[in-house]
């Protein structure tokens, strides 16, 4: 949980025969070994977690908030799906899930820290870009 600062992380085991290849080509590819039993690979330019290697022969575990869109064939495994570390759950997650959900930036004021903001989200370009699902690039 503390590697994204989400309140949960959710991976998916694909097979290592059709993701490993891609993962070597891929130059900006880096990696971290976060523990004797985990290696982290990410990329390089950006940062985002790609997947996790555990030295399983045939196994990648890839974060799923990677991919735009899941096969319901993913969640159809030949071993049981299941949550694990239920006893480091955020404390907190269900008071956030209580919070009302909203389209696109909802409510928020850019610099909410600052007293004195009250300039909407939808008057910032970049930000109404970006919750139009267009890339911003730099």
């Amino acid at each position: 949980r503390r590697q994204s600062g989400a309140p949960f992380n959710v991976y998916a085991a694909l097979p290592r025969s059709s993701f490993g290849p891609c993962i070597e080509a891929c130059d900006a590819l880096r990696s971290y070994r976060s523990s004797k039993v985990a290696q982290r690979m990410f990329c390089g330019e950006c940062g985002t977690l790609v997947c996790m290697d555990y030295g399983e022969p045939e196994s990648l575990w890839f974060p799923l908030g990677l991919f735009d869109s899941i096969p319901d064939s993913l969640f159809a495994c030949r071993q049981r799906a299941s949550q694990i570390f239920l006893e480091s759950k955020a404390p907190w997650l269900q008071r956030v899930q209580e919070l009302p959900h909203l389209d696109q930036f909802g409510t928020y004021v850019p610099d909410p820290c600052n007293p004195s903001s009250s300039r909407p989200w939808d008057a910032d370009e970049a930000l109404v870009s970006q919750a139009n699902g267009q890339r911003q690039t730099e």
